[in-house]
């Protein structure tokens, strides 16, 4: 009988705290799009160093409940 080993990634976005940094690609995967969308996308971000981009999660949530649009 073979054995199966299941990798356990990042945690999901809903279950960090709103403090937590997370990077493009953890807020890609959350939202269904790039990485590279995500840095278009306008959400706010934490600068770490000139080529390390954070963003929190308090921020991701509150741009996702800004583009809820009503019918």
């Amino acid at each position: 009988m073979s054995r199966i080993t299941v990798a356990r990634g990042a945690p999901l976005l809903c279950e960090l705290p709103d403090d937590s940094l997370v990077r493009a690609e953890d807020v890609a995967r959350f939202i269904g799009c790039s990485a590279r969308t995500v840095q278009r996308a306008g959400i706010p971000y934490v600068d770490i160093t000139p080529r390390v981009r954070r963003y929190r999660v308090a921020d991701v949530r509150q741009w996702i409940a800004s583009k809820v649009k009503v019918a």
